[in-house]
């Protein structure tokens, strides 16, 4: 499967896990995609995907998660846990996401939230190979 198909099947992933969203996810990920350098990173089953990940690369070493989606027959299982692990494998360096009512799996993976109100959080995570100060 060329990455073509595999962002088009992503899209439609990304509709099922958010069919009502404030803005229409799927189109502004592609927005972005076009805006700034990315990377795409996906796990399947039984060669469908379940789970993937957009990941904006905004320079060396600091890197945006765009969106992430599981199946919803996938979730909780680990999967969404798994991807996050395949992102922060690949690249060192810090890593920074808003979520909406995800705070708590963030957390779980050793996020820390530098912004929010509980709801809309801004959360960040360094790999151990890569040092910051806050």
């Amino acid at each position: 499967m060329n990455k073509m198909e595999e962002l088009k099947e992503y899209s439609e992933l990304l509709n099922l896990c958010f069919p009502k969203p404030p803005c229409n996810v799927p189109d502004l990920c592609m927005d972005i995609m076009g805006m700034y350098p990315t990377d795409f990173l996906c796990i399947k089953h039984d060669g469908v995907m379940i789970a993937g990940c957009l990941i904006v690369i905004i320079n060396k070493g600091f890197y945006g998660i765009c969106s992430i989606a599981v199946h919803p027959k996938y979730q909780r299982q680990g999967y969404g846990t798994q991807i996050m692990h395949m992102v922060q494998d690949k690249y060192s360096g810090m890593f920074i996401v808003r979520t909406r009512n995800a705070s708590g799996f963030y957390l779980n993976i050793d996020y820390k939230i530098v912004y929010g109100d509980g709801v809309h959080d801004v959360m960040v995570f360094v790999n151990d190979k890569y040092k910051v100060n806050f």
